[in-house]
């Protein structure tokens, strides 16, 4: 079994609930983690931690795709992933740091970063076109007692959120994938990694 740097398994680890934002939507309140505590949790775990852009223009400053958005590599206790923020809607100045925020947070969730607030939060925009319930409340706070299956199902969920946002999927999208690799259902409800693994390999690259 590969061990896990200690600095990574810290990342992993849930916020302080002083760190932890709320934002209305679909009738809710979401919770997130600012830019500043994840930063903090950053430097905590790897004081060199850094990012780069995925591509730099002809200027030499991070280059934004045609939707606004950042593409950026992350790179924490020596290990490289993929990150991908957008302005929600914002201009100017205010929105080049919205997106880095946001890739940051993209990229720090592919760590593992606040994990558990991912699953309400997208997991719960599934659900609202699938039938299904959002995982939230007493369900994401036992994710630590969970079976070693369970825990590498709700990983795979939250990859496979991740890139059916990055392809621009849609919820109806991803259940006709889980139909598609043998499952039945939304996507929250499935359970089999087998399943999850072959949805994660059946979404298009972005």
């Amino acid at each position: 079994m590969t061990e896990v740097h200690p600095g990574l398994a810290r990342l992993r680890e849930p916020f302080a609930p002083n760190q932890i934002g709320r934002k209305p939507k679909g009738g809710t309140q979401l919770e997130f983690v600012g830019h500043a505590a994840l930063t903090d949790r950053l430097l905590e775990v790897d004081p060199y931690w850094s990012w780069e852009p995925f591509a730099v223009g002809e200027d030499g400053l991070p280059k934004f795709d045609q939707f606004g958005g950042l593409w950026m590599w992350l790179t924490i206790c020596g290990v490289r992933r993929l990150g991908y923020g957008d302005a929600d809607g914002k201009k100017g100045a205010v929105a080049v740091k919205e997106a880095i925020g946001d890739a940051l947070r993209n990229g720090g969730m592919r760590f593992g970063a606040a994990l558990d607030l991912w699953h309400k939060g997208d997991l719960h925009d599934l659900a609202e076109e699938g039938g299904s319930a959002p995982v939230s409340g007493p369900a994401s706070k036992s994710a630590a007692r969970s079976s070693p299956d369970d825990v590498v199902a709700s990983d795979l969920r939250a990859q496979i959120v991740a890139k059916a946002k990055d392809a621009q999927l849609q919820p109806s999208d991803v259940t006709a994938l889980v139909v598609e690799a043998g499952g039945k259902g939304p996507l929250n409800s499935q359970k089999d990694p087998v399943v999850l693994r072959s949805v994660l390999a059946l979404i298009p690259p972005f």
